[in-house]
């Protein structure tokens, strides 16, 4: 399982991928230098429910933790994720 980020300077994605296929993507944009809007995240559906759309938005928060940018989860399935993982609060966008 691989996870691949292509971004644009406005926004961008995170793609899953096994074996060549493509499973899934988070799509994000830029809120500023220093914030990440995840707008949608979308797992294919012959590929649901084995875990891909935790693994994109866990992709995405090791990515913000690591250049310390905080995220606001638009999408209702990353803002799911970041209630159930509260140890994921630190790059949580808090107003």
């Amino acid at each position: 399982m691989t996870i691949r980020q292509d971004d644009t300077g406005t926004g961008g994605f995170f793609t899953i991928e096994d074996d060549g296929v493509e499973k899934g993507k988070l799509y994000y944009s830029w809120a500023g230098v220093h914030t990440l809007i995840i707008n949608h995240t979308e797992v294919y559906p012959e590929f649901e429910h084995h875990g891909h759309g935790q693994m994109l938005v866990e992709a995405a928060m090791k990515f913000a933790r690591g250049r310390n940018i905080k995220i606001v989860p638009r999408c209702s399935f990353a803002k799911a994720m970041f209630k159930e993982h509260k140890e994921w609060g630190d790059v949580l966008f808090q107003p």
